[in-house]
């Protein structure tokens, strides 16, 4: 580059892009074909965002140096910032006409192909593109590349070269833990997570996978303040992680909740929303339901239950769905809603538009920070009435959410108020009502005898098998060395984790039974095996604990102080099996010891277990339906 060029270049650097553009116009009106004129002008261009105009300069350099590399890689540059990748392609295939180890052009090629997920071509490209010149960026997207081809030890040796270039880069970090988490080495994930977190706070994908561990492993933390330390926004998955902590208690996790709520919504306005009053006594009120659950799964039995028992006359209803899987359950949803609303590709914004000119008058939350939530449209309060119910045994944390539906076992009234952002209204018996399976296998309720070994279960998922629940089982099965427990494990890796941890607190190996998750009828069929349940701690079971009682099995539970750690309290009081309630620790031990000790009785407990599920309010649809929809109907008059 000429001297000349040099100055304009520092006057490019200093930001005097006036003056470098008029003095490279003069200068190129006595030089026509100085290409790096053009280059220069071309990246003034692309500097002020005038991309077309970028284009036309440097395509005046290529009139003049067709071959010239560097022009062309500009070029092609260029044209994929217009999306014009015809043009961008025909540029670097020039290029590797002319240089065929080009590792620029090999690059860009990666990386075109990558966005396409042409996985095949992308890595021919980076390879040669590392071959070249082993970047950093060349050898993260080669990475990335190899995750998406699954080929993961591959790219495991790749984010290692990352690491030797860089051993903070955030990205590098969050994928190699992805890599291990895969392999069930939770601990190395957890570590490479962390360290990405540290490297970048915020990471969202570090943070995603943070949560997902401690979700799905029940992972302990030591301290509320741990999960806040890594990003100012609790994130929604790992607030739901916290209720699996037992090393917490409900005041920190519920401040937790409405930390994320705070900070979520602090700068999300509320919709201005028409006034209508509908008329009760003519006009049906409208009722939507949020949820990305409603398929095959608890949200959606529950659903269907409603749907079907709430007053047509009085209730019109509506669904917005966020991306629910499709299945049977679905297809049967659908046949009783004549309001069916995908909302899975619209952005909070348009969805809570959507609800808001659909005239909802109240709208329900089916999510809480579960999978599929979307808690910030209701951030946006798209209805004058908003309420959150079952499918989250917790505070959503969101003011914007008024009521939140609960029965008075699971919290009972002046005990747990104080933990929810929302407004407690307590049904008279129970929150949610129970779809049973129909899978056409019986109850098992022979007792077992003094001489076979009594057999403690545990059917929940194995994320809420807590520290607490294994101290607890722990000391019983330590007190009766006779019994088992069984219990469900996700993969062998889980199954070995669990035998390490019971047999730290001195249970004799042969005292545990792990099965793996199987189907349904699997599911069902292991319960003829178990003579009473263990409710897990803090998160008790809940659709759980009811295919249990109606599989002919007992569970034992201990109250907590909050709704999670009180599911089973409301559900056996429901069924009229208060003394299956224990108190303190020392009751639960006490009273399993006392069922062990009464075969026969538990026997004849068993036996009218399924009748008694029948004739509870669990099973009463009718009258849940009417309870719940005189709620609906009393807080719309209440309607300023």
């Amino acid at each position: 580059m000429s001297g000349k060029l040099d100055g304009i270049t520092k006057l490019i650097e200093d930001g005097e892009i006036v003056e470098a553009s008029t003095k490279l116009r003069e200068h190129l009106s006595l030089q026509p074909d100085d290409i790096e004129a053009y280059l220069l002008l071309a990246k003034i261009a692309k500097m002020i965002g005038n991309l077309e105009l970028a284009g036309d300069l440097l395509a005046k350099a290529l009139k003049t140096a067709p071959a010239a590399v560097h022009v062309l890689l500009a070029q092609g540059d260029v044209m994929v910032k217009l999306g014009r990748e015809p043009e961008a392609l025909s540029c670097l295939a020039k290029v590797l006409e002319i240089d065929s180890r080009n590792g620029e052009a090999h690059m860009a090629l990666g990386r075109h192909y990558a966005g396409n997920f042409s996985f095949k071509e992308a890595l021919h490209h980076l390879q040669l593109a590392a071959a070249v010149n082993p970047t950093l960026e060349v050898n993260s997207l080669l990475g990335h590349v190899l995750v998406g081809s699954g080929r993961f030890d591959e790219a495991e040796k790749v984010f290692q070269a990352c690491l030797e270039l860089d051993p903070s880069h955030g990205d590098t970090l969050v994928q190699l833990g992805s890599i291990c988490l895969r392999r069930s080495e939770v601990d190395r994930a957890w570590e490479l997570y962390r360290l990405a977190q540290t490297a970048i706070p915020g990471h969202p994908e570090a943070l995603w996978n943070l949560g997902y561990i401690c979700l799905n492993t029940a992972e302990p933390i030591t301290s509320c303040k741990d999960w806040l330390d890594l990003t100012p926004s609790v994130l929604s998955k790992m607030v739901f992680a916290l209720n699996y902590q037992s090393d917490l208690d409900s005041d920190l996790i519920a401040a937790a909740h409405r930390e994320w709520g705070l900070d979520q919504t602090k700068h999300i306005p509320h919709l201005q929303l028409p006034t209508r009053r509908p008329s009760l006594s003519g006009g049906r009120l409208r009722l939507g339901f949020v949820s990305g659950d409603f398929c095959h799964h608890p949200v959606g039995r529950f659903a269907a239950l409603l749907f079907a028992h709430l007053n047509r006359q009085k209730f019109d209803l509506y669904v917005y769905d966020n991306g629910s899987p499709t299945d049977p359950v679905t297809e049967r949803l659908r046949s009783l809603v004549s309001n069916w609303i995908h909302i899975f590709e619209r952005d909070d914004d348009e969805a809570a538009r959507l609800i808001a000119d659909d005239r909802i008058d109240v709208l329900i939350d089916l999510s809480g920070h579960t999978v599929r939530n979307r808690l910030l449209v209701f951030a946006r309060r798209p209805a004058p009435v908003q309420i959150t119910m079952f499918a989250y045994p917790n505070t959503t944390g969101l003011r914007a959410i008024d009521y939140r539906i609960t029965d008075p076992f699971a919290d009972p009234p002046g005990l747990t108020e104080h933990l929810y952002a929302e407004k407690c209204i307590h049904l008279a018996r129970t929150a949610w009502v129970y779809w049973p399976p129909d899978a056409g296998i019986e109850p098992y309720v022979t007792p077992t005898t003094p001489s076979e070994r009594f057999v403690f279960g545990c059917l929940n998922n194995p994320q809420k098998i807590s520290p607490a629940s294994i101290d607890l089982w722990s000391a019983l099965l330590r007190s009766l060395p006779q019994c088992r427990l069984l219990m469900l494990t996700l993969d062998p890796t889980h199954a070995q984790k669990a035998r390490r941890k019971f047999a730290e607190q001195s249970v004799a190996s042969d005292q545990l039974w792990l099965v793996p998750k199987t189907d349904l009828a699997g599911y069902l069929k292991y319960h003829q095996h178990i003579d009473m349940m263990l409710d897990p701690l803090p998160y008790n079971g809940g659709v759980t604990t009811c295919d249990a009682l109606w599989m002919g099995v007992p569970v034992l539970t201990l109250a907590g102080d909050s709704y999670v750690s009180r599911q089973g309290a409301s559900i056996l009081n429901n069924v009229g099996l208060s003394e299956f309630v224990a108190a303190n620790p020392e009751d639960f031990l006490n009273r399993a010891r006392e069922w062990v000790a009464s075969r026969e009785r538990l026997a004849a407990v068993r036996c009218e277990l399924r009748a008694r599920m029948k004739q509870s309010p669990l099973l009463d649809y009718v009258a849940y339906a009417e309870e719940l929809g005189g709620v609906f109907e009393k807080l719309v008059l209440q309607l300023p």
